[in-house]
């Protein structure tokens, strides 16, 4: 995903295996900041790859 820097909140579960509700989770503890474009919910990819890679290192 090196080649796109924001990711649209609909394809975060196909792209990365996240559910929609941990997502929102995530932004509500302020692990992760949306950003609008329209109607459409975007995560930062760098913010979103750096929160799975400390999930890893937790377990």
């Amino acid at each position: 995903m090196a080649d796109r820097q924001y990711i649209p909140m609909a394809e975060v579960k196909d792209t990365y295996g996240i559910s929609r509700s941990s997502a929102y989770r995530a932004i509500n503890a302020g692990k992760l900041v949306i950003r609008k474009f329209g109607r459409t919910t975007l995560l930062k990819v760098s913010e979103l790859e750096a929160l799975i890679e400390s999930g890893k290192q937790a377990t």
